[in-house]
């Protein structure tokens, strides 16, 4: 009986000396599969660098914004919750997109809109450009200037976009001055082509 009682204690001295020096190995959980979106997006990290470029409408339908090898501006769909994409969309004709970045709608407090909203900059006229895509759809908007012939605009600069509670567009940039610019929209038109938010009236 005492030799029994002997190897419980030393049974229970060893595992509490395995357990405090290894922690206890909890199974390991299982992780969702790597799904590629685009195998020819551009490779220059810079190009790639803004958050958030990824819009998601429901728990299946998503969207990816990215500058694509031939250096335009596009976007990828999926939906089947990231299983899969459908091929690059260009938001663009131009071939010197450098950087992109989207607001949806519903990321606004009380926001219930169906659009995202797109600034992005080239490096060859040096503008900063606005556009639209109407996820209900995906109608794509009216693309136009908001800031023309700024200083030289390349990959390690910034541009970022964001939507008030007031509906007031906000488009903030910087370029090789170093200096930090916004641009502002109160208003928006409809556009009689395709039907939907698509053209600021006036960048300030």
């Amino acid at each position: 009986m005492r030799k029994k009682f002997t190897k419980i204690l030393i049974w229970i001295l060893i595992t509490t000396i395995v357990v405090g020096i290894f922690g206890v190995v909890a199974p390991k959980k299982a992780q969702a599969a790597e799904a590629t979106i685009d195998s020819t997006a551009r490779t220059t990290i810079n190009s790639n660098k803004l958050n958030p470029v990824m819009v998601w409408t429901s728990d299946q339908i998503g969207y990816m914004f990215y500058v694509d090898s031939d250096t335009v501006c596009g976007y990828s769909k999926t939906t089947n919750g990231g299983t899969s994409w459908g091929a690059e969309v260009d938001i663009t004709a131009q071939t010197d997109c450098v950087l992109v970045d989207v607001w949806y709608d519903r990321w606004t407090p009380g926001g219930t809109g169906t659009i995202i909203h797109i600034a992005f900059m080239d490096n060859g006229a040096d503008d900063v450009y606005y556009d639209t895509l109407d996820t209900n759809g995906d109608a794509n908007g009216t693309e136009i200037e908001v800031e023309t012939a700024t200083t030289t605009i390349t990959v390690t600069d910034n541009v970022t976009i964001t939507k008030s509670t007031t509906g007031v567009l906000y488009v903030g940039y910087s370029d090789l001055t170093a200096a930090a610019k916004v641009r502002q929209c109160s208003a928006a038109v409809m556009s009689p082509l395709i039907g939907l938010m698509s053209a600021p009236r006036l960048w300030i």
